[in-house]
């Protein structure tokens, strides 16, 4: 065989290779992905928009005290962690695909673009499906002879994708596991010892090891608390939802921007805005501290809905599945407490604002 030849088949497979096969890496290791169908969404541009979307919404572009942590990179965790436990491959890419309807600063669409009531909702998943169709979903599956509904992260199926609270999911595993390790909460050798005590079967997610449990789900209660329902955080949600409500009312930014759009894309356009209000707003934000106040229901400004996150893992108790809440009383009170505080949400009071219409756009 001639050397021209030789490298002509050689090239060819290399091009094969890449086409039906990905190394990705993720929290839990590298993922050698050979499944055609799922190496083409993870190049497809609706789940490379997720590198643009931050978990935290728009926390990490008001303060350099977050982390930066992706849409893209819990994705993948998602996709590597259904991986490891050898759920179906439909079930993978439904995990894999579960957060790309996910709007410009992720959860703050919950409170922009849905009422009062539903502010605990994700909007997100509401609009899942449509999402995906738009952006041509259903050809580029129809080639590996799939549908919407076959990798639907709502597929009753998908069990280890999603379960109701308080039970753990591949979800909502990631996303602790993840943030702990960006906090600096928990090393890897603390993720690998979890992983070692986790485990699922049968449709269920559970530990053998209550210490492990334990380390694990009291990350979800204290996160729930100081994270993702503390104040200061509320404050830069609520400011920043009610100064995208302005902007896309005043048609700064258009709401196909914010639906499908990147964090990075709205933020720059807001702050080249000349906009009076816009640019007091962001004064408020760069200070945060200095203008709000925690209250109660009988004076507040705003009241902030906080999403109960506090997990119950089950454990594995001679030969009998328990809530850890069942076996550990320190936990159940720290389950119990956690869950009285995301009943009860943030109520916060504004204060240093002077201008009457500021605070008016802020309350409403």
């Amino acid at each position: 065989m001639n050397r021209n030849k030789l490298t002509s088949i050689l090239l060819t497979s290399l091009i094969s290779f890449s086409v039906y096969a990905q190394v990705v890496d993720t929290i839990f290791g590298k993922v050698d992905e050979q499944n055609p169908a799922a190496v083409k969404l993870l190049n497809h541009d609706v789940l490379q928009r997720l590198k643009y979307i931050d978990q935290s919404g728009p926390l990490i572009y008001i303060s350099n005290e977050y982390p930066h942590y992706s849409r893209y990179d819990h994705s993948l965790g998602v996709y590597a962690l259904l991986k490891r436990y050898n759920v179906s491959a439909e079930e993978q890419i439904a995990g894999l695909m579960h957060d790309t309807s996910h709007t410009v600063f992720s959860h703050l669409a919950d409170y922009i673009l849905q009422e009062q009531s539903a502010h605990t909702e994700s909007y997100q998943d509401n609009i899942h499906d449509v999402f995906l169709t738009k952006a041509g979903l259903p050809n580029t599956l129809r080639a590996y002879n799939l549908t919407l509904d076959d990798i639907s992260p709502k597929n009753p199926k998908f069990t280890a994708l999603e379960q109701p609270y308080p039970d753990m999911n591949a979800d909502r595993i990631e996303y602790n596991l993840h943030t702990a390790l960006l906090f600096k909460d928990l090393q890897m050798s603390d993720i690998k010892q979890i992983l070692k005590a986790l485990h699922y079967e049968n449709q269920q997610w559970y530990f053998t090891d209550p210490m492990q449990a334990k380390k694990f789900a009291k990350l979800s209660t204290y996160y729930t608390r100081n994270f993702w329902g503390a104040s200061k955080g509320a404050a830069q949600y609520s400011i920043t939802g009610a100064m995208l409500k302005y902007a896309m009312k005043h048609n700064i930014i258009a709401l196909e921007e914010f639906q499908t759009g990147t964090d990075q894309l709205v933020i720059n356009k807001l702050r080249a805005s000349k906009d009076p209000v816009i640019q007091s707003m962001l004064g408020i934000l760069s200070k945060v501290e200095e203008h709000y106040i925690v209250t109660n229901p009988q004076d507040f400004d705003i009241h902030y809905a906080v999403k109960m996150r506090g997990i119950d893992p089950l454990v594995s108790v001679a030969g009998k599945l328990k809530r850890l809440s069942t076996i550990s009383v320190d936990f159940n009170q720290d389950l119990q407490s956690t869950a009285e505080f995301s009943k009860h949400g943030v109520y916060l009071k504004f204060t240093n604002i002077s201008d009457p219409k500021i605070l008016a756009i802020l309350k409403s």
